[in-house]
């Protein structure tokens, strides 16, 4: 501003004053302009690592780490069991496929062949199944329960009755891809009469879900049942209670039956049926009333008698390992009074009996 144009000395303080205010307002900007402008280089700034992207880093490591371990123990002079047991059977099943398919990016090589070459009896048997998905072990069992003399009813079933539509559906297209045979055909190839019958609507993956009881149904079902009280078995009526209801309403229906009938639906199953229809419909109830107790019994077996059904042994504790095998352990030893880690123990032994007893975890 030009002091020459303030004549007075009044006017010349004006003139000072609205100078000194529009110099602080100014500054003022100034300073605003500043920050801003830093607000703005700041937010250009590339942001700070977030503990998710450092968590996320870490299990990446851990899986690079694991894999070479893996490698390792596969491609020294011999096979170092211990490690392979360490890597794989302390891991959860999408871990497991994390590995695998590292393993293939890092070393263009199929983990699951070189677990194959390099393992042997029912060691591999345990790791190759842990290795797999789980519909990838269901099409495995299923396809062991039909092969060779005879066919493993309670295999069938205890897959085949206990999956939802969903799982079905994967699992007949995995076995198309693994076998090239559809599982429908397989099964009219491999099973007879009114077993065949059950297993094929049950393949269908047609049965309701959830968990509703509806007492109506119940009591209409086991009055159909009854007939009477003539304790004669409709074989079709039978069946089609496994497929049109839910696991919850099924047993309800029993519940009832056995009320009225003062019969256990079990009994009815042994009069009126026989050979594989008979051992698979008794499977049948017993995993619909209590699975748990179904698979502690099933267990039992593998254990009783001449040798051990070690085969059976590993195909429940694989299969069971991330649903509810801890409470088949409880269960058994409540049953049995001897524990599932104390059975291990004496009927299993080596490296098998390593990865066992870690997979089944403590008593």
């Amino acid at each position: 501003m030009d002091e020459t144009k303030c004549k007075s000395s009044d006017k010349t303080n004006q003139c000072k004053q609205k100078e000194n205010k529009y110099t602080k307002s100014t500054k003022r900007e100034e300073k605003i302009n500043s920050k801003d402008n830093e607000k703005s280089k700041d937010s250009e700034k590339p942001k700070g690592k977030s503990k998710d992207d450092d968590k996320s880093k870490d299990i990446e490591k851990s899986v690079d780490d694991e894999v070479e371990r893996l490698f390792k123990a596969m491609n020294g002079l011999g096979t170092d069991e211990q490690t392979v047991i360490d890597v794989i059977v302390t891991k959860k099943n999408q871990q497991r496929q994390e590995i695998r398919q590292k393993y293939k990016e890092r070393y263009n090589k199929d983990v699951m062949s070189d677990l194959k070459s390099e393992l042997s009896g029912d060691l591999q048997e345990v790791i190759l199944g842990l290795m797999m998905t789980p519909s990838e072990y269901d099409v495995d069992c299923l396809h062991e329960a039909m092969s060779g003399m005879g066919t493993d009813e309670s295999m069938l079933i205890g897959i085949l009755a206990t999956r939802t539509p969903e799982e079905i559906k994967t699992i007949k297209d995995q076995y198309k891809i693994e076998y090239k045979k559809d599982l429908e055909k397989n099964i009219k190839s491999e099973t007879s009469g009114d077993f065949k019958e059950l297993l094929l609507e049950l393949v269908k993956g047609q049965r309701p879900q959830g968990d509703k009881i509806e007492e109506k149904i119940s009591e209409d079902e086991a009055k159909k049942l009854n007939k009477n009280g003539k304790g004669k078995l409709d074989k079709k009526h039978f069946k089609s209670i496994f497929t049109k209801y839910n696991n919850k309403q099924v047993p309800a229906i029993f519940e009832v039956y056995k009320k009225i009938s003062d019969k256990d639906v079990l009994e009815l199953i042994e009069e009126n049926m026989k050979g594989d229809v008979k051992n698979g419909y008794i499977c049948l109830v017993k995993s619909y009333e209590d699975p748990v107790d179904y698979y502690v019994e099933r267990l039992h077996g593998a254990f009783d008698g001449i040798g051990t059904n070690d085969s059976r042994l590993i195909r429940i504790s694989v299969s069971r390992s991330e649903i509810d095998l801890a409470g088949i352990k409880q269960k058994y030893k409540e049953n049995y009074g001897k524990s599932l880690n104390e059975e291990i123990k004496s009927e299993c032994s080596g490296d098998y009996k390593t990865a066992l007893l870690l997979l089944v975890g403590e008593e």
